[in-house]
């Protein structure tokens, strides 16, 4: 797909029409909360009896969990930095247009969740996330354009302001569970919705040419460009989150690895600050875009509580990663990152010092079929009769 030069776009009257139907967005908020996200949050609170009956709390009454209030603020979501990209297909002459946005809200809201046993306030909600709108197919009939495109490339800042409560130790335990399983449920439902490789499609209606003409298929569900492959090698000079009985403080470190939609977890390394992890052991994550950003944080593995973070590599894109690593053989690339520790406890005096390593390989994907394969679809019987 080739590229022209980005046009800014004034967005002023996207902005107004936002204004305006405003009001409505309690009303689908609500209902999505209610059909999807609540549904799930039972389902992974369910997941953590034993964790709950370690305190003495019989999760029963967290099957009726549901939302007692809920209100957005006034203030509309905002989108700026708009730019408009014209594109076109090489190998078919196709063209579309992609706009990229940012889109901003941050405002006081009043959402109760009722837990039963507790109830869990949400007075602010922030987000912010850089999202793509691509019209696509263009065609030569009303209404011109054929299809509209929507999803963000890297997952958005999500984040929930919750008040302090004065409860008892065993409901402080029970509020902290359901606050974040409330965080977990709404990423990963936002992300099943449109981060990639999901992609939310509005269909216009056009002509049955058209219509069969245009792979609707590739368009819900893209191509990737590859295969990215991420190994975390190292770890040095890690925060220690555990004090020790007898000598110094340490950590079991583990990386959780985000990439779009898909996040995978390391293996965890027991007792140290600076991990090795196994040689054999990588990541694969489709690849959409050399613009998709490599999201890695550092925790410190624990039984009893909530893993402690030992610090993030901020979000950096595919292509700035290996612009910055080296390589000996064209292949495999290595690179250490900084770890950001803002929010780290123990982490004084390892600013710049605490970091990982990380080799990174990248697969291409082809068209053509090796030898094998094609032996073996030549086997099968006809596609109408395989099944």
């Amino acid at each position: 797909i080739s590229s022209e030069e980005h046009i800014k776009v004034d967005v002023t009257w996207l902005n107004m029409l936002i204004s305006e139907v405003w009001e409505y967005v309690d009303g689908a908020m609500k209902k999505m909360l209610n059909e999807k996200v609540l549904v799930k949050m039972r389902q992974q609170l369910q997941v953590q009896t034993a964790s709950f009956a370690r305190i003495g709390v019989d999760t029963t009454a967290l099957n009726n969990i549901h939302v007692s209030k809920f209100k957005f603020g006034k203030q509309p979501a905002k989108f700026q930095n708009v730019q408009l990209h014209r594109k076109q297909v090489v190998d078919t002459g196709e063209k579309f247009l992609h706009m990229t946005m940012d889109v901003d809200y941050e405002d006081d809201v009043s959402i109760v969740i009722d837990a039963v046993l507790v109830k869990v306030s949400i007075t602010r909600v922030v987000f912010h996330g850089r999202c793509n709108v691509i019209l696509r197919p263009l065609v030569k009939e009303v209404p011109v354009i054929g299809g509209i495109q929507v999803y963000f490339l890297d997952c958005p800042t999500i984040q929930f302001e919750f008040p302090t409560q004065d409860l008892s130790k065993t409901m402080k335990a029970v509020v902290n569970v359901v606050k974040s399983t409330v965080r977990k449920t709404v990423l990963k439902e936002f992300q099943s919705l449109m981060v990639t490789p999901n992609i939310m499609l509005v269909p216009m209606k056009v002509s049955d040419e058209t219509e069969k003409k245009t792979n609707w298929s590739e368009l819900i569900h893209p191509m990737p460009e590859g295969v990215l492959r991420v190994r975390v090698a190292q770890g040095r000079d890690l925060a220690a989150a555990d004090p020790a009985l007898f000598g110094d403080p340490t950590s079991d470190p583990y990386c959780s690895i985000t990439l779009g939609s898909v996040s995978q977890d390391t293996s965890y390394v027991s007792g140290t600050c600076n991990p090795d992890w196994p040689a054999d052991e990588f990541h694969d994550f489709l690849f959409f875009s050399p613009l998709q950003k490599l999201s890695i944080i550092v925790k410190d593995k624990d039984t009893f509580s909530a893993d402690d973070p030992l610090g993030q590599v901020g979000d950096t894109s595919v292509e700035a990663l290996f612009q910055a690593a080296e390589t000996t053989d064209g292949r495999k690339y290595t690179v250490w990152q900084i770890l950001d520790l803002e929010g780290v406890e123990g982490a004084e005096g390892l600013a710049g010092k605490s970091r990982i390593l990380l080799e990174l390989q990248y697969f291409s994907l082809t068209d053509r079929i090796p030898y094998a394969e094609q032996r073996l679809l030549a086997q099968l019987p006809p596609p109408d009769r395989r099944f």
